[in-house]
């Protein structure tokens, strides 16, 4: 059974000033909360079969009764502002903060900012000569996101029964085990990205362009590391690793025939990028 909590709420905000200011902005807030519960009972060697799921009692060797309950939940507060000077420069702010249940309270929140512009230049007197030119926008960001997808609990030992049923006793033996290694310093994984693009279009947007140079860089990577056989866990949840990312693209639209009766288009596109594992993280033996 699933039970799911989302709240959502937001605050929008337009003022023009005079022809050559605009201000356009929005705030809010997200929580969403998720609750799974399982129940399940296990029973064999039944006198009749057909008894099995509707008789489930009457099964020679019945396993415990088991109930989990698992919980999780995100709130997040949100805002991002819009400011266009003259119709042709807009700069774009952003901001968010993430607080996940699945990080100890010390290290629950997460904050992510990120800023861009873009310069619309076919609108300079410079370039009016440039009548087969439609549009020129000369666009730059750069941004922080952070990742929290990962089982919850694991910044606290968690346990489970374990049970050995045995015939003739409807029930076994019990004992809590520790089923995974705490981490309690365990947080946000966090990608910085910055880009940079250049948009074109000709002979009245019949012939359009985009270039996009991009780098990217996460920090701080959720993954499983290994831990020696002697501690009697296969692997530990942290925050190692660096991974970079970076390239660039080119898209290519073209309509080469448009009219009422034919329309013909050809799309191209290229791109080119290259991965680096910049940081694999700790050996076993640190964590053994």
């Amino acid at each position: 059974m699933q039970n799911k909590i989302y709240i959502y709420s937001k605050v929008k905000i337009n003022k023009k000033f005079n022809k050559n200011h605009r201000i356009n902005g929005t705030i809010g807030f997200i929580i969403d909360e998720q609750m799974y519960k399982n129940k399940t009972i296990t029973a064999s060697d039944f006198p009749i079969k057909d008894l099995r799921a509707d008789g489930i009692s009457n099964g020679e060797v019945i396993s415990p009764y088991d109930y989990s309950k698992k919980e999780e939940a995100i709130m997040s507060f949100i805002g991002r502002i819009n400011y266009t000077l003259a119709n042709k420069y807009n700069f774009t702010a952003t901001f968010r903060a993430d607080g996940s249940s699945k990080f100890a309270p010390e290290d629950r929140w997460g904050y992510f900012p990120a800023f861009a512009f873009a310069w619309q230049a076919h609108k300079e007197n410079f370039l009016k000569d440039f009548s087969k030119m439609n549009e020129l926008k000369i666009r730059l960001g750069w941004g922080t996101t952070g990742n929290q997808n990962t089982p919850p609990y694991q910044y606290i030992a968690s346990y489970d029964a374990n049970s050995n049923p045995y015939p003739g006793n409807n029930g076994g033996e019990i004992a809590m085990v520790p089923i995974n290694i705490a981490n309690r310093f365990l947080t946000w994984e966090t990608t910085y990205q910055t880009n940079a693009g250049i948009d074109l279009a000709f002979f009245n947007k019949r012939l359009n362009a985009n270039i996009d140079v991009y780098h990217k860089r996460t920090e701080d990577l959720l993954q499983r590391l290994p831990v020696a056989p002697s501690d009697g866990y296969d692997f530990i949840l942290a925050n190692i690793g660096t991974l970079e990312n970076k390239g660039f693209e080119v898209n290519l639209d073209v309509d080469v025939v448009k009219n009422d009766n034919l329309k013909w288009n050809v799309y191209a596109n290229y791109s080119m990028f290259k991965n680096k594992l910049v940081n694999l993280g700790l050996t076993p033996s640190v964590w053994g």
